[in-house]
């Protein structure tokens, strides 16, 4: 395929693929509750100047480069929704781009152009790719360090090596500090290297950063290591791969196979193939066994990596006898066209976080908080009760001194919002009998409530509204419900 061709069809994909990122983002959706955590400290950027909150609170280095990539299109645009997305989006288009150069370098112009076909239009790489988080960011890094490591291995000359290895150290250190995950990147370099090239400089040197980088984040990394043993998640990754992506996932394994098959005749197809199961299996390991809670976002990083696994057939075909090879390319052609349905052949002013697996709540607190701010005009005095500490923080201002919090934990105050805490549904009733009037918001979500809240509130106080949900269609309502109590 010529030159012009190719590179004609990969920017038809990023422009298209940068449309169909962009069609209804503008409306500025509701954030949901962690995007709205990284909307508080990046205005607290544009506010203080600093990620920190005006009561001292900050999160460290966790998210650190993150508050200030969404913090700088939140200073030039809005509504804050729509700019607080937009670093999301970029990074989803870099995707697009990064995965043809990778699918290149390993497999050819053809291959790498299949990948960002995928990637430019596949519905789940078009969903985080609109959301103010980092996970689209750090599926770039991941990306970024395989090219940069086969660089690496591939440059005859000394001085080139020192540049892609110290591109790599950069890239993990970028990918750290826009999420505790990005550490992973410098584990799967290590494994690589040691594998490839055992121990040399490089290799100690990766040791070292590892456990230099690893030292903000101690206190977090030995919160998981205790868990060790208590935890499985591997059967909801099952399901979420083998219901939705069984296709791609048949043809990355036959794929995986096939190239651990034609490196041992092929010497060079060895990096390719460590480049691409390493973080696959340690991604694996450690959203199933190593964190508590099972999220498709925390696998969704290392999804490149198996379309690349998907496509690398086309390439090995070419190296078969001509029966064969047709024989291959048509069982290789039909399992794509199956993952048509996956594919969102034309763009969409939303997309569901819950069409994969139902698992964030997707609710229209724009609408919620309106209420509660219109209800505070007449009750300016009255006590605002809830069940997440971030939600009122981005809505009605930091540290409102009438905001209480429903936790059954020992401290007296939310350290992030200054919200006092009610242990026990015998506080909120004690608190209901000394205001004449209070306002209260439940959602049905959270499963850390006060035991006996809702019922008592059902039971006890008067029911103001309840909003279902966030888009006119969805997987599944996420109802919220507003109760108040008056003389």
């Amino acid at each position: 395929m010529k030159k012009k061709i190719i590179y004609a069809l990969l920017a038809i994909f990023t422009l298209f693929g940068l449309y169909w990122r962009l069609a209804g983002l503008r409306q500025g959706y509701s954030f949901w509750t962690d995007e709205d955590h990284v909307a508080i400290f990046a205005r607290a950027i544009l506010q203080c100047h600093a990620p920190v909150l005006s009561n001292g609170y900050n999160t460290g280095l966790y998210q650190y480069l993150w508050y200030w990539l969404t913090a700088l299109p939140m200073a030039l645009i809005s509504p804050p929704e729509f700019a607080a997305r937009l670093p999301a989006v970029f990074f989803g288009l870099a995707t697009i781009l990064m995965i043809y150069l990778l699918g290149r370098e390993f497999f050819g112009p053809f291959s790498g152009l299949l990948a960002s076909f995928l990637i430019a239009f596949l519905r789940i790489e078009i969903l985080w790719s609109r959301q103010a988080r980092p996970y689209q960011a750090l599926q770039f890094f991941f990306l970024l360090t395989a090219f940069l490591l086969f660089r690496y291995y591939k440059s005859p000359s000394r001085r080139q090596k020192i540049a892609y290895f110290l591109g790599f150290l950069l890239t993990a250190v970028l990918a750290s500090l826009c999420h505790g995950l990005g550490l992973l990147i410098l584990l799967d370099g290590l494994i690589f290297l040691f594998i490839i090239s055992p121990p040399r400089p490089v290799t100690i040197a990766t040791g070292i950063a590892t456990i230099l980088l690893s030292f903000p984040f101690r206190k977090l990394l030995l919160a998981i290591l205790t868990k060790l043993g208590q935890i499985n998640n591997l059967f909801y990754y099952r399901v979420f791969l083998t219901h939705h992506y069984l296709p791609l996932i048949i043809l990355a394994t036959l794929g995986s196979f096939w190239l651990g098959y034609q490196s041992l005749r092929q010497p060079k197809l060895r990096a390719p193939l460590l480049l691409l199961t390493i973080p696959l299996v340690i991604q694996t390991l450690v959203v199933s066994f190593a964190l508590g809670q099972p999220f498709v976002r925390y696998f969704y990083i290392t999804f490149p990596f198996i379309i690349l696994l998907a496509v690398s057939p086309f390439f090995l075909a070419k190296h078969s006898a001509p029966p064969k090879r047709f024989l291959t390319l048509s069982i290789v052609s039909l399992l794509l066209l199956a993952t048509l349905p996956q594919l969102a052949l034309r763009p969409q002013k939303y997309y569901s976080l819950n069409r994969d697996m139902q698992e964030i709540p997707e609710v229209n607190w724009q609408k919620i908080y309106a209420l509660v701010k219109t209800w505070r005009q007449n009750h300016p005095q009255a006590p605002l009760v809830v069940n997440w500490n971030d939600l009122p923080i981005w809505y009605l201002g930091e540290t409102p001194s009438y905001l209480y919090l429903l936790r059954p934990v020992p401290a007296r105050r939310d350290p992030l919002s200054g919200a006092r805490i009610l242990h026990s549904v015998n506080e909120l009733k004690t608190l209901v009998h000394q205001h004449p009037t209070g306002l209260v918001v439940l959602d049905s979500w959270d499963d850390r409530v006060t035991g006996g809240v809702r019922q008592y509130c059902r039971q006890n106080l008067h029911h103001e509204v309840e909003v279902r949900q966030l888009f006119p269609h969805q997987p599944r309502p996420w109802p919220v419900n507003i109760y108040s109590w008056s003389p």
